[in-house]
């Protein structure tokens, strides 16, 4: 048995194609039945009542679970990986590399966090993982960082999601990396219905979005109106980086072309984030935190990460 939990933040060839379509891995969205695409995507909205068996997997696999709070799509694209003999880490990462094109940016972003626990039976052993923001080498004068309800560069950060990502896989994956990034790229590309909590995000935001060329042309239609709720939001520029990263690895995000321009953007905006920052950056192996809580051993995150402690010492304070 193994076991895995993620935690993501907030702040992100032609021959390729040939060849999924040739031979498609079982975690390919095209590869599943039109009534799990239909019907899991569905569920993301409420489309889930006109589409019948919505939700029932064509063959039922008792070999494992993958549980996740948003995004049936995304849980079942994870399943779809585990079923493919893949381990925890493999499914887990598929999982939510799909919630964070699911949600438009909208909770999570591929330039956001990631911190993990990971349980390895073979060993017995619990493995704590951060991939959390990274300060900037320039940045002399913090308190002097405008607040959220003002647009900065300065206000930027390192990112770890994808570093993290690269580190879990390449210490317990068994499948391609760029195989978890298949259900992802899917929805980035077929796109899906604008309704709930990403709507209601986008149609808040709509003056934040609109500020830069880059936002807006992503988030507008060709006639440059704002997507409304029902339509078909998709993703291509996204779709195109995640092959990138697919191929390439981290390094894309951090030493690539995504990181100069990245740097770039950040830099006409006023921050302080340098190429050096990006390189520089390293995902974080610590041991875990435990407590015995009424004889039971109850491990979270270790440091760096003080969330994990915080929840241990609810529970010894409970005890008492």
């Amino acid at each position: 048995m193994i076991a895995v939990v993620l935690r993501f933040g907030r702040p992100w060839t032609v021959l390729a194609l040939v060849v999924l379509s040739a031979c498609r891995s079982a975690v390919d969205p095209e590869s599943w039945s039109k009534t799990d695409r239909t019907g899991y995507l569905g569920l993301e909205s409420s489309l889930a009542s006109s589409v019948p068996g919505a939700g029932a997997p064509a063959e039922p696999f008792t070999q494992g679970m993958v549980a996740g709070s948003t995004n049936p799509f995304a849980v079942h694209a994870g399943l779809e990986m585990l079923k493919s003999g893949a381990s925890a880490a493999d499914a887990a990462l598929t999982t939510a590399l799909t919630q964070v094109a699911l949600s438009a940016g909208a909770a999570v972003s591929y330039a956001g966090i990631l911190t993990g626990l990971y349980y390895d039976a073979n060993s017995q052993t619990v493995y704590s993982l951060n991939a959390a923001w990274n300060t900037l080498q320039n940045e002399k004068d913090p308190l002097t960082i405008p607040g959220p309800q003002t647009s900065s560069g300065r206000s930027v950060l390192v990112s770890g999601l994808m570093a993290g990502v690269e580190a879990l896989h390449g210490k317990f994956g068994r499948k391609r990396f760029a195989t978890m990034f298949e259900p992802a790229i899917w929805i980035a590309e077929h796109g899906f219905p604008l309704e709930g909590a990403v709507d209601s995000w986008l149609q808040s935001q709509r003056g934040v979005l609109s500020r830069l060329d880059e936002t807006s042309r992503i988030f507008t239609k060709p006639n440059r109106e704002f997507y409304q709720t029902g339509d078909q939001f998709r993703q291509p520029e996204l779709a195109v980086t995640l092959r990138q990263v697919a191929k390439q690895g981290a390094p894309y995000m951090y030493t690539g072309e995504w990181a100069r321009r990245f740097v770039e953007i950040v830099g006409r905006e006023g921050g302080k984030v340098t190429l050096d920052d990006m390189a520089r950056y390293q995902p974080i192996w610590s041991a875990p935190s435990r407590v015995t809580y009424h004889g039971h051993d109850v491990v979270s995150l270790g440091e760096p990460s003080f969330g994990g402690i915080e929840t241990l010492a609810s529970l010894i304070t409970r005890q008492v």
